[in-house]
């Protein structure tokens, strides 16, 4: 299992809802652009061949025409509360991002935490509990051959075998569903 910094990074990359509050900041930006590019002049150059200024009954030949047209942005506090509206909506998003961001890495931690405790208590079934039933039943059986306990004692230390048997099964299940909830909060499948 890789460590827990790369399973938050993937999850960052891979994460759609992190990439659409990322695409948000960027449309938050660009619109922080436009409203300090407001402050500045619109200016317009423009060129026609035509008869514009000659009364009708006048008209004579076309003429060349050259111009520019000019808007000065003279509201200038219109102008700042846009600019201050386009900020704020920026910061909001930059805070909504860090706090997603953050949820994620807390997802990914606990995640990552329940799927080693999980391996670990497979672990100790497969390595200790198991293999201590098992023995117990052996000198289970050992001791009623040699007529040193009842069959009853040799039941019960097979029906704990099968107890801790079952538990195990249960730890087994606990892990895969917990290998699941680690890659569906990636947002992928890791690998082992």
């Amino acid at each position: 299992m890789p460590p827990v910094e790369v399973l938050e990074q993937e999850a960052q990359s891979q994460r759609a809802d992190l990439a659409a509050i990322a695409a948000e900041i960027r449309e938050a930006e660009a619109a922080g652009t436009l409203a300090q590019k407001n402050y500045y002049p619109d200016m317009e150059v423009f060129g026609r061949y035509d008869t514009f200024w000659q009364p009708a009954s006048t008209q004579g030949d076309l003429r060349g025409q050259a111009g520019l047209r000019m808007n000065v942005p003279i509201y200038r506090n219109r102008l700042q509360a846009a600019y201050c509206q386009a900020v704020l909506r920026l910061r909001q998003r930059q805070a909504e991002f860090e706090q997603k961001q953050l949820e994620l890495s807390y997802e990914v931690q606990s995640a990552y935490e329940q799927l080693h405790e999980s391996q670990q208590t497979v672990a100790l079934y497969n390595d200790r509990l198991i293999p201590i039933a098992e023995q117990s039943v052996k000198a289970a059986r050992a001791n009623y051959e040699t007529s040193k306990a009842s069959f009853l004692e040799l039941l019960t230390a097979q029906r704990r075998v099968v107890e801790v048997q079952l538990m195990q099964q249960e730890a087994i299940v606990a892990l895969h569903r917990r290998k699941a909830e680690l890659d569906r909060v990636t947002g992928h499948a890791s690998p082992e």
